[in-house]
């Protein structure tokens, strides 16, 4: 049941994703490839050791700008004197005759205007291709290396700033929700090697979805290209009752805004 609850969630993210590029009127398309390390992080009663392991991330980001207003008239009923308030949503402009009509109160959340100010809000939806895993120390100079690969929808919220003239620093944080698509192992022992398959699912090698927290750096080097950091956080236990492990991975990125 959760399962399908959770893969619910995540089409209803594809289609906000979709429809989003149509609906709101300040979106930004980028696509971004980073080098990962990544590791899993463990918390039970074993001495596991395991080292880094480099593996690769491709994204599809969408990002939308937006600012907090408020507008309206604090006093008086009607209006005969003086001129309109701004429009929040842009469909009156400002500084025309009034109507004589009570003026509006707006609170809202939407889309800034298209002149971007130094410092401004965004949220960022993201389809990520991901690989994670680890190197685990096996005794006897033996190991085994895990390499998972998920589809990975984090949610953003992201602080933007200008620095340097028109370059841009963004720092963001949110949930992520991941679907295990395959799984490899190989490992060695006493100069022995052998490889295979893992498996997602119930009473497999792995559980098939994943959750947690990712952390984001980013530089605009310039309108189109950005470098920047990236940290998942696993909260989701992908190992056994006891050897509990959780996916970790800190990546170097680098994006290309298509839009």
């Amino acid at each position: 049941m959760k399962k399908n609850l959770l893969f619910r969630f995540i089409g209803l993210i594809l289609l906000a994703q979709l429809l989003s590029g149509c609906v709101i009127r300040s979106v930004h398309q980028q696509a971004q490839a980073s080098i990962d390390a990544a590791k899993d992080r463990y918390n039970g009663v074993s001495p596991v050791t395991n080292d880094p392991e480099l593996s690769w991330n491709i994204a599809y980001i969408m990002l939308e700008e937006f600012q907090f207003g408020m507008a309206g008239n604090s006093g008086g009923q009607y209006k005969y004197n003086g001129f309109d308030q701004p429009d929040p949503l842009r469909d009156n402009p400002a500084g025309g005759p009034s109507d004589g009509l009570r003026a509006r109160n707006y609170s809202f959340m939407g889309p800034r205007a298209a002149a971007p100010p130094p410092n401004y809000w965004s949220l960022s939806e993201s389809l990520e291709f991901v690989g994670k895993g680890n190197k685990t120390d096996a005794g006897a100079g033996g190991s085994e290396t895990d390499h998972l690969y998920y589809l990975e929808l984090p949610v953003l919220l992201n602080y933007n700033m200008k620095v340097n003239g028109d370059h841009e620093l963004s720092f963001g944080a949110g949930p992520y929700a991941a679907a295990g698509l395959f799984a490899n192992y190989s490992s060695t022992f006493q100069g022995q090697t052998q490889s295979g398959t893992l498996k997602f699912g119930s009473n497999a090698d792995f559980p098939r979805m994943d959750y947690g927290l990712q952390f984001k750096a980013g530089y605009m080097v310039c309108p189109k290209v950005s470098v920047g950091l990236n940290f998942d956080l696993g909260l989701r236990n992908i190992g056994d009752p006891v050897d509990k492990a959780y996916n970790t991975s800190l990546g170097f990125n680098v994006g290309y805004r298509i839009k």
